[in-house]
């Protein structure tokens, strides 16, 4: 086992770069393996046959989102106490919710059409409603949680697709959200340096 924490994934943001964002911004060493297919000796480690995959010290765990919650947890960004935990987890949760379908809808014409009309828009403005309830810097509590972390991400994400919607005018908090995580210097520097031919 690797004595330095080590993530396992394809070459591709998917359900890795989530787990990548939240290891860069805790400013972790660890080795991201970026590989183009599970080979049998990979896979006959993997509990589930699946990547994402994380090492670290005794633990191996598999499922990105327990991978998730496992350093948010680790590095204190999950949440002060059991009522923060639960909210920032259903913020967290509800970028799937966005997310997933695009990988659905891509390559039909009318099916996408409606997802940049009414998902998109659906989302971002309840997300800008949740931020402005909590005082417009963070989703949940008073400092930053994987939960802006993750909303980040989503919006990184559609900007990567190229299906930017952030407008300013409609969703000014949630901008200034996008903006002020893209600008810690820890995930700032991981941004202005990551790979840029990740294929998905």
């Amino acid at each position: 086992m690797s004595q330095q924490p080590t993530l396992y994934y394809f070459n591709g943001r998917g359900f890795g770069e989530l787990p990548r964002l939240i290891l860069n911004f805790a400013g972790v060493q660890f080795t991201d393996v970026r590989v183009e297919d599970i080979d049998d000796a990979l896979r006959a480690r993997l509990p589930f046959g699946q990547i994402p995959f994380f090492e670290d010290g005794k633990i191996e765990l598999s499922q990105s989102r327990s991978i998730v919650r496992f350093l948010s947890s680790k590095y204190k960004i999950a949440g002060k106490d059991e009522n923060e935990i639960a909210l920032v987890d259903a913020v967290a949760e509800s970028i799937w919710d966005v997310v997933n379908p695009y990988f659905i809808v891509k390559d039909d014409a009318e099916k996408l059409l409606k997802y940049k009309t009414e998902t998109i828009p659906r989302f971002f403005a309840n997300w800008e409603s949740l931020l402005l309830k909590n005082g417009g810097k963070h989703f949940v509590g008073q400092s930053l949680t994987y939960a802006d972390i993750s909303i980040f991400h989503a919006l990184d994400y559609l900007k990567f697709v190229g299906l930017d919607q952030l407008d300013s005018t409609k969703y000014p908090t949630l901008q200034s959200l996008y903006k002020s995580v893209s600008e810690i210097p820890s995930l700032k520097l991981y941004l202005e340096n990551r790979p840029t031919d990740s294929k998905f």
